[in-house]
């Protein structure tokens, strides 16, 4: 068994879906273009380039840090304990 796609693929599939390529993504999100391809090739983004691709990709800002595994920053973060999923924030 295999494990599941990195971020930079996950990345390639929603670009595709949303029929934008690097170029697109790249001036839609205010993203240099070489940053963005070091992303699609598998570099790891950082949290200011997650929070400009949300909008582009027309995410939730805390979605694509989650797709992109990243621990979501407190201020994206439900005010909630219980907001989320059922019994995902249970002990």
């Amino acid at each position: 068994m295999t494990g599941h796609p990195g971020f930079d693929v996950r990345l390639a599939r929603l670009a595709s879906h949303r029929q934008l390529d690097v170029v697109d993504l790249s001036r839609s999100a205010g993203i240099p273009q070489h940053e963005l391809r070091a992303v699609f090739d598998g570099a790891v983004p950082g949290p200011s380039l997650l929070r400009r691709l949300a909008p582009a990709l027309r995410l939730h800002v805390a979605d694509v840090f989650v797709i992109a595994e990243v621990v979501v920053p407190d201020d994206l973060a439900p005010l909630e304990e219980k907001a989320g999923w059922p019994g995902r924030f249970s002990a």
